[in-house]
């Protein structure tokens, strides 16, 4: 699908948001609680199971559920761990609703802000791989490292520029390690990086930008006036 056609379909703040692929702490920790509360709800279940000698045809009578909500141990005590597998999944599992219902409610404002932005400094750049691989950290997989083109440039002008960085690349001088240290460094870790910020006399305008997926087309949206060039953020389109 070309720029245009992908374009087309931004028209619409929803449409938009939908379509790009949006880390959402709100959903992550939503997912987390109810992970958690699931587990916790299987080993009080499988407990209260083994308290009834497996008495499947006990589920669901008064004695399954005075059992499932004891906090008492076999020696009649109870403990802290007792109380969190009991009480805490129905817990989790209310704070996992909320934060749900919470990014639900709290996305359709979330995508008209993305999409203001994009239509005030945004535009939408296609991913070309270089060939270069950097990590974040010793624990991460490789990302893979992408030139994301740019409006103000022809066609044929960001074919050349991907050119010239992949034979930077394939050289593997010392500039790429610069290029390297650059784009894993600090707070810039992960964020699009300037390409005329590490090889001076090029264009304003392209970047580079390391990914853990493959991907065609980024959204970039540049900074607010006032804000350091590393300010720019990027969504991959799904």
């Amino acid at each position: 699908m070309s720029i245009t056609q992908l374009q087309s379909q931004f028209t619409d703040p929803h449409r938009f948001g939908k379509s790009l692929r949006i880390e959402r702490p709100t959903m992550a920790a939503a997912g987390i609680a109810l992970m958690f509360a699931v587990i916790g709800l299987l080993w009080n279940l499988r407990s209260t199971l083994r308290t009834l000698d497996n008495d499947f045809s006990a589920i669901g009578s008064s004695r399954f559920w005075r059992v499932f909500w004891s906090t008492l141990g076999e020696d009649q005590a109870t403990s802290v761990w007792l109380n969190f597998v009991v009480y805490g999944p129905p817990i989790l599992l209310v704070l996992a609703a909320v934060l749900f219902a919470y990014a639900m409610i709290s996305q359709n404002a979330l995508y008209r802000r993305l999409h203001q932005a994009y239509l005030e400094r945004g535009y939408l750049a296609l991913a070309q791989p270089t060939g270069l691989r950097v990590s974040i950290d010793r624990k991460s997989a490789g990302l893979d490292v992408d030139l994301l083109t740019h409006p103000s440039m022809s066609e044929q002008q960001n074919a050349e520029l991907l050119a010239h960085v992949r034979q930077q690349v394939a050289a593997a001088g010392p500039q790429v390690a610069q290029w390297e240290t650059a784009l894993t460094k600090g707070k810039v870790a992960g964020r699009p990086l300037p390409l005329a910020q590490i090889l001076p006399g090029l264009p304003e305008g392209p970047l580079l930008s390391a990914s853990k997926r493959d991907r065609q087309a980024v959204v970039v949206i540049a900074p607010k006036p006032g804000e350091k060039a590393t300010a720019v953020r990027s969504y991959d389109v799904k």
